[in-house]
């Protein structure tokens, strides 16, 4: 049971269909039975295809947790088991690009009974959160020259995580600007972690700036500097996206290699946070050698050899971003399934015929 159900998540997580994945875990053509064929009984080879049928058999998050629970019997462990792997393919409906409800609905995860202690799990947090509205004892720093580097980024880390978690606008605006300012206080003493931490706050608008894509970058060219392999990736995206330049495809590859080369030099593979760095950088490196591919076939390249070449790189860095993205949500961040499955189809783009 445990080796199909193992099975049929790495495919979702691969980005295989549902009923693709319902036939690696064996049960290919459950889709096809009647309903009434279906046993939700709590055994575990029962709740496993009763969970797989209502995968294969609906579109959407909603429709699929339903579908269990009407099925009735032990609704609640096949509910939990089709929800699991409807997450998976579905993902949250605000972080769709559709937003075509099919995703878990917002209101459903807001409603969620604990969904405080879950967020902090995701954010790596303490799970006293009842702790966390007390103030920080920088008092007790003994001045501020007993303010380290390292001291900032905890200090701004705390706030930032409250934050997030914070449901008062006005409270969660605050703790985002005691947070900027510990970040800010890091890159003065030297810190390239708070650099990056601190753009990333301009970059998704968590604290206000004049020009905040400005800031962001100001930001992350500092954290360069100091060595974030992340700063140089998170610049790369800004080029790619155009947010605070026009979009450039070479600027952003340029500061791609510099990531790669910086995560060579200072990243950890048994670290998990480097790692699920490493796995972005190395999926960035593959779609950069994909526009090299482009631009090679746009200008009527005739070098097949030199287009075997691209596609090779690209297709390395898109194997090597796969399996460090998968041994991370494997970790427990499930959040970087999505890298995942970008990284499983660009490595099927990139598969030369020899393969």
């Amino acid at each position: 049971m445990r080796a199909c159900a193992t099975c049929g998540r790495r495919a979702l997580i691969r980005g295989a269909s549902t009923r693709e994945a319902a036939a690696v875990a064996g049960e290919d053509g459950v889709w096809l039975v009647p309903r009434d064929q279906i046993e939700s009984s709590g055994y575990v080879l029962h709740t496993l295809r009763a969970a797989l049928w209502c995968l294969t058999t609906t579109d959407s998050y909603r429709d699929c947790v339903l579908t269990a629970v009407n099925l009735g019997g032990d609704a609640d462990t096949t509910a939990a088991v089709a929800g699991a792997l409807a997450g998976i393919v579905y993902g949250f409906e605000d972080e769709r690009e559709e937003r075509d409800s099919r995703g878990i609905p917002g209101e459903w995860d807001d409603a969620l009974r604990g969904w405080r202690i879950i967020a902090a799990v995701v954010c790596g947090a303490p799970l006293d959160v009842e702790d966390w509205d007390a103030e920080l004892a920088g008092s007790a720093l003994g001045g501020p020259e007993a303010l380290t580097a390292q001291s900032a980024r905890d200090f701004g880390d705390d706030r930032s995580r409250a934050a997030l978690l914070q449901a008062d606008p006005e409270r969660r605006e605050a703790l985002f600007g005691e947070a900027a300012r510990w970040f800010a206080s890091g890159v003065e003493l030297g810190d390239a972690q708070c650099a990056t931490n601190l753009g990333v706050m301009y970059l998704y608008g968590h604290v206000p700036a004049q020009d905040s894509d400005f800031a962001a970058a100001a930001c992350f060219e500092r954290g360069e500097q100091l060595g974030s392999a992340e700063s140089a990736c998170y610049l790369g995206d800004m080029h790619r996206d155009g947010r605070g330049w026009p979009p450039d495809h070479d600027a952003a590859a340029d500061c791609y290699e510099r990531a790669y080369e910086l995560c060579k030099e200072q990243m950890d593979l048994d670290n998990a946070h480097d790692r699920s760095i490493i796995a972005l950088i190395h999926l960035r490196m593959g779609q950069a050698a994909e526009w090299e591919l482009a631009d090679l076939r746009r200008a009527g390249s005739l070098n097949a050899d030199a287009c075997h070449v691209v596609r090779e790189r690209a297709y390395r860095h898109y194997h090597a971003a796969y399996a460090l993205a998968v041994r991370t949500v494997e970790s427990g961040l499930r959040m970087y399934s999505k890298e995942a499955a970008i990284a499983a189809n660009g490595m099927e783009r990139t598969c030369g015929e020899e393969r």
